[in-house]
């Protein structure tokens, strides 16, 4: 996984939430919405094969971020 893994979360915002001027964390969960785009300008798909993140693994995120952080949102 590129950046979902559970412990990886927990060492990135361990470090980060020692900054107060974060005010909340926004997950934007990576989605395949411009795989088409790509096709049609006849460019590779960098992200080929990347799978998208399951409900319950943004659950999981979120619930991460959580322990850091008093504003945490999902999507963009």
């Amino acid at each position: 996984r590129y950046t979902d893994n559970t412990d990886d979360l927990e060492a990135f915002w361990q470090k980060l939430n020692h900054y107060t001027c974060i005010e909340r964390v926004q997950i934007l969960p990576y989605h395949t919405l411009g795989v088409s785009k790509y096709a049609e300008l006849h460019r590779p798909y960098a992200l080929e094969g990347v799978p998208v993140p399951t409900p319950e693994g943004i659950s999981q995120a979120r619930e991460i971020f959580e322990k850091y952080f008093p504003k945490v949102t999902i999507g963009g």
